[in-house]
C-alpha cells in the first residue's frame, strides 16, 4: 500500500516534527492563509492534533517494541512471547557447594579412621550457615579407614514434603500454585498415591496420561497444571494434590569460603580407638551458582539461544548455546580438534569457579542434546587474575583517596567475572583509557601488568588447588605447566612441576616462596593441603604462564578478572601549582 498523505511522512513521528511539517504544507496548499501566528485557531487546532498523533505514534511504536524478543522491556510480555516458541521460563536455582567433612577428636585436631572402620555422610544431610543458609549434600560421601576427611556435593535448598497443594475439582487445566522460591526441577506431585509425571508441555501426553507441567505466568507466579483429558488427564475429583520439592535463595543463596561450619542433622560416629569426637563441616571454596527466576534479559538471551539450537547440539556454536542453557552455567567455550572428544569450559552466573556438581549437571544437560559419537568432556575456566603496577597522578586539589577509590571502582566493574568472558584478551592500551578517562585522573603511567595463573583441575577427583603464584618480569614467552600431586598414605606429600612436558622442581607444601626453573619465571609456594587428603596419587593441575607487561592474549579458557589484592596502586596528589 502507497502512503499518498501530503501532510507528513511516516517518519515524521514527533510533535514539533509533525507540527512543523504541517505549517510548511499550509504555504504550498493554502497560500492565502498568512497568518501562522500562535493565536490563530488553525495553528492552535494543528497544535493539538499534532499531540494527539505523537501520543498515538508512542502506543504505536511500543506495541511493536513488545512484539518482539530482542525489543520487548515487559517481563510479563516476554513471558508470553518465548511461549510461543516452546521456551519454558525457569524458577529458581540453587547455588551448589562441595563440603568438606573432617572427623576429629576432643581438641578438633583431625583423627583418621581405623582400619576396618568407616563413617558415612548420608544423602540428604543438612548443613548451615551462621545465619541459616541451609544447605544439603545431594550424594553420600564416605570417610574410609586411614582418611579422616571427605568432599561431598551439596546445594543450597530446603525440601518441602508431603505439601498439599489443593484438591481436584475435576475440571480441565486445573492449576495448584507452588511458592516463589521453588527449585527448578525438584517437584515430585503424587495423587492417590500414584506419582505423576512432569513434561515441559502437554501437547503430546494421551487423553489418560499422568503428566503435568510447571508454568510461569506472566506476573510471576509458578503453577502445577494438569491436562483436559484431551493432551493429558484429568486428576480424578475430591483427590488431594500432594507435592514434595525444594525452596531456595538462588543467588541470594551463595556464601563466602569456610561459612557453611554448622551440623544440622546428626552423624553417627564409629566407636574406635583412638576416639572420634565429632564431625565437622566447612566450605574451602565459595558456593557458586544460584540464580533467581529468569529475569528479562536472562529470558531474552536463553530463548534465542534455545530457538537457534532447537535443543540439539550439532556445531560448534550449538555446542557453545546448548551449554550456556544449562542452568546455573553464565559462559561456555570449547576446544575441540578433528577426533570425536570435544571439551568444554564453563564459568557459573555470578562468577566463580564451576565446582563438581555444576560440571556433572552441565556434562548431563550436553549429553541429552549432543549428537550420537561425540564425547564431552566439562572443566571449569577458572579465573586468571590480572596484577597491575600503577602510579596515578590526580587532578589538581582532587583528594587522592577519593581518586584511588575511582580507580579501584573502574578496574574491578570493567573486569568483574560478570563482564569479562572466557579468553577475554587484555590490553594495555584499554586499561589506561580506562583510567584516564575517569574524571580525577589527570594522568597516569602503567608500569606492569602480568598474570596470575589459575591452575585447573584435570584428573579426576583433583580438587582446587591452594597455592601462591606469580609471573616474573623476566617471562617472555608463552609457557604450559603442569603440577602433580604425590600421595603416600599421610606423609612425605609434595609436588611435582613440570614446564613444556620437562620435570622442573619438586614442591613441599611447607616451602618457602620459589622461583620455579630457576628462569625467574614463576613465584610458586603450596599454602595448604586441605581437601588434597581425598586426592589420588597422581592428580594434576595445568596452566599457563604468559609474557610479562605484554598485552595478554589468553588461550587457556580462562576468564581474566581484577583482583584488588593483586594491583599495586599508587596515587599522587598535586596540591600546588607548578607555576
Amino acid at each position: 500500500m502507497i502512503i499518498k498523505n501530503p501532510w507528513i511522512g511516516y517518519l515524521t513521528r514527533g510533535y514539533s516534527q509533525i507540527r512543523d511539517s504541517i505549517k510548511n504544507r499550509l504555504l504550498t496548499y493554502t497560500p492565502e492563509i498568512t497568518d501562522h501566528s500562535e493565536s490563530n485557531i488553525l495553528i492552535i487546532i494543528v497544535s493539538i492534533f499534532s499531540g494527539l498523533v505523537e501520543q498515538l505514534n508512542y502506543y504505536i511504536d511500543n506495541m511493536m517494541r513488545e512484539s518482539y524478543i530482542s525489543t520487548v522491556r515487559r517481563l510479563a510480555n516476554i513471558i508470553k512471547l518465548v511461549k510461543l516458541i516452546g521456551y519454558k521460563i525457569r524458577p529458581s536455582i540453587s547455588a551448589s557447594v562441595e563440603l568438606s567433612f573432617t572427623s576429629v577428636d576432643s581438641e578438633g585436631d583431625p583423627i583418621e579412621l581405623v582400619p576396618g572402620e568407616s563413617l558415612t555422610i548420608p544423602l540428604g544431610t543438612k548443613c548451615s550457615t551462621l545465619n541459616g543458609v541451609q544447605y544439603v549434600t545431594i550424594e553420600e560421601g564416605v570417610i574410609e579407614s586411614g582418611e579422616s576427611n571427605i568432599l561431598v556435593k551439596a546445594r543450597q535448598r530446603v525440601w518441602v514434603t508431603g505439601q498439599v497443594l489443593g484438591t481436584s475439582d475435576g475440571n480441565p487445566n486445573q492449576s495448584f500454585l507452588l511458592p516463589a522460591n521453588f527449585e527448578h526441577e525438584t517437584d515430585v506431585i503424587t495423587i492417590d498415591g500414584t506419582v505423576w509425571i512432569r513434561k515441559s508441555y502437554l501437547d503430546l501426553s494421551l487423553p489418560t496420561d499422568q503428566h503435568y507441567m510447571v508454568d510461569v505466568a506472566g506476573d510471576g507466579t509458578i503453577s502445577v497444571i494438569f491436562g483436559d483429558g484431551v493432551n493429558g488427564a484429568i486428576p480424578t475429583s475430591s483427590l488431594d494434590i500432594v507435592a514434595d520439592y525444594a525452596t531456595t535463595s538462588g543467588n541470594l543463596g551463595r556464601v563466602d569460603s569456610q561459612a557453611i561450619n554448622q551440623l544440622i542433622d546428626s552423624i553417627t560416629i564409629p566407636v574406635q580407638d583412638p576416639p572420634i569426637s565429632e564431625v565437622i563441616v566447612n566450605n574451602i571454596l565459595p558456593s557458586v551458582g544460584g540464580l533467581g527466576r529468569e529475569g528479562l534479559e536472562d529470558i531474552r538471551r536463553n530463548a534465542i539461544l534455545s530457538l537457534r539450537t532447537l535443543d540439539r547440539a550439532v556445531t560448534r556454536q550449538d555446542f557453545i548455546d546448548i551449554t550456556k542453557l544449562s542452568p546455573g552455567v553464565g559462559k561456555a567455550a570449547i576446544s575441540f580438534d578433528c577426533s570425536r572428544d570435544i571439551w568444554l569450559y564453563i564459568a557459573p552466573v555470578g562468577g566463580g569457579i564451576a565446582d563438581q556438581t555444576l560440571i556433572d549437571s552441565t556434562e548431563s544437560y550436553v549429553n541429552e542434546r549432543k549428537i550420537i559419537g561425540r564425547e564431552i568432556t566439562i572443566y571449569p575456566a577458572g579465573e586468571t587474575y590480572i596484577g597491575l603496577v600503577l602510579d596515578v597522578k590526580a587532578r589538581f586539589r582532587v583528594d587522592g583517596n577519593l581518586c584511588k577509590a575511582d580507580i579501584e571502582n573502574a578496574l574491578v566493574e570493567a573486569y568483574s567475572s560478570e563482564n569479562s568472558d572466557i579468553n577475554k584478551p587484555i590490553r594495555t592500551s584499554d586499561i589506561v583509557a580506562l583510567i584516564d578517562n575517569l574524571s580525577k585522573v589527570d594522568y597516569l603511567e602503567l608500569t606492569a601488568i602480568y598474570s596470575i595463573p589459575y591452575a585447573r583441575p584435570i584428573s579426576s577427583g583433583a580438587p582446587e588447588l591452594d597455592w601462591y603464584r606469580k609471573t616474573l618480569s623476566s617471562s617472555t614467552t608463552e609457557q604450559n605447566w603442569k603440577i602433580i600431586f604425590r600421595y603416600n598414605g599421610g606423609t612425605g606429600e609434595y609436588f611435582d612441576f613440570y614446564k613444556n612436558g620437562l620435570f622442573i622442581q619438586q614442591l613441599l607444601a611447607t616451602d618457602p616462596t620459589t622461583d620455579l626453573g630457576g628462569m625467574n619465571i614463576l613465584e610458586a609456594r603450596i599454602l595448604s593441603l586441605t581437601g588434597l587428603g581425598v586426592a589420588q596419587d597422581g592428580c594434576y593441575w595445568e596452566f599457563k604462564t604468559y609474557p610479562y607487561n605484554e598485552n595478554l592474549e589468553l588461550d587457556d579458557f580462562t576468564v581474566p578478572t581484577i583482583n584488588l589484592d593483586y594491583v599495586e596502586l599508587v596515587v599522587s596528589e598535586q596540591l600546588y601549582t607548578e607555576n
